[in-house]
């Protein structure tokens, strides 16, 4: 992506900031644009599957939590059930 210094020098000058000040805050915009790298499509993909198999380790993770909730509810109820029918039995 190209940066055009002297727009940016002229705006900033315009907006009232003295010359030496835009020079200078453009030579920061200039060297940060320079030592970033822009993602690509392909850094975006991996970040995506990689997403997907947390999102899917995590759904395993709950899954299994509530697998063994379920058996401790079935439990629970078997226990009362068995207690309220003792009481007849």
């Amino acid at each position: 992506m190209t940066f055009d210094t002297y727009q940016f020098i002229q705006t900033l000058e315009q907006a009232g900031m003295p010359l030496k000040q835009a020079e200078a805050i453009s030579q920061a915009f200039k060297t940060v644009q320079h030592e970033t790298e822009p993602a690509t499509k392909a850094d975006v993909k991996m970040e995506m599957l990689a997403m997907r198999s947390d999102i899917r380790e995590m759904e395993q993770r709950l899954d299994a939590r509530i697998d063994k909730q379920t058996w401790m509810i079935n439990i629970l109820v078997a226990l009362a059930v068995a207690n309220f029918a003792k009481q007849f039995f």
